[in-house]
């Protein structure tokens, strides 16, 4: 049974660093034209490995926040981005209390 948990443990860890990886963030920020989207898609870019650390991925919670707090109209059009802001607070809460 242990091993049935582990299986599925390490599938879930698999799926979560897959959608917060250095490509399938560009992908997600790459639909919003706004300056903090143009800074977060450079550090992307420029700065980040294919599999982000928990500063990178502080950094990038943030920027969503900035730019959730100078541009978020409520509207449908920014659900991705605060989805994408709570995933992100999720996992560095969760890779700072289980570190590996």
């Amino acid at each position: 049974m242990r091993q049935f948990n582990r299986t599925n443990e390490q599938k879930l860890e698999r799926r979560v660093i897959e959608s917060l990886s250095r490509q399938a963030l560009i992908d997600r920020l790459s639909h919003y034209g706004f300056i903090e989207c143009g800074m977060m898609l450079t550090f992307l870019h420029m700065i980040c490995d294919v599999t982000l650390g928990v500063g990178e991925l502080t950094y990038l919670r943030d920027k969503i926040k900035e730019c959730l707090n100078e541009h978020d109209n409520q509207s449908d059009y920014f659900n991705d981005l605060r989805k994408l802001y709570a995933h992100l607070d999720d996992e560095i809460i969760y890779f700072t209390t289980f570190p590996r």
